[in-house]
């Protein structure tokens, strides 16, 4: 059984694939964001960006400054999507169902690919560029990009 939800906010979409495509996210590891103490510098997984993305589209968004890097939403987990941006996503959502992990959004990492993997597995563990993971989600979505 395919763990791929179909979105309903397309605009959504297109703003991570574009963000994803921008050059002006520095990708990180392990946490949803983090600001190096050294540099200043700021990183984020794919699915920071995506919260970003949300925030910039008029997504009211709490943040939380963690030991872990900074967290997002009611639930200030700095490594879990945010039921907010999941919603803003997915629309309407059986909790049980997606709960922890499956929030995560699931994308077909290649072409052909018979398992999907989810966005921060692709991110976090298997050295997906930020480009790839784009990639990946407009493979996953194409109906977000025909409109």
């Amino acid at each position: 059984m395919s763990k791929i939800m179909t979105v309903n906010n397309h605009p959504l979409v297109r703003g991570w694939y574009d963000a994803l495509l921008s050059n002006e996210h520095m990708q990180g590891t392990g946490t949803m964001e983090k600001v190096d103490k050294d540099t200043g510098i700021t990183e984020r997984c794919c699915l920071g960006v995506l919260c970003r993305v949300a925030m910039a589209m008029g997504l009211e968004l709490k943040t939380t400054n963690t030991n872990c890097g900074t967290g997002f939403g009611h639930e200030a987990n700095a490594g879990l999507l945010p039921h907010e941006v999941a919603l803003a996503l997915f629309g309407e959502y059986d909790a049980e169902e997606l709960y922890d992990e499956h929030r995560d959004p699931y994308l077909k990492p290649f072409e052909d690919a018979i398992l999907e993997t989810s966005a921060s597995d692709l991110n976090d563990n298997e050295d997906f560029t930020f480009e790839m993971i784009a990639a990946a989600i407009k493979r996953t979505w194409p109906e977000a990009f025909t409109e």
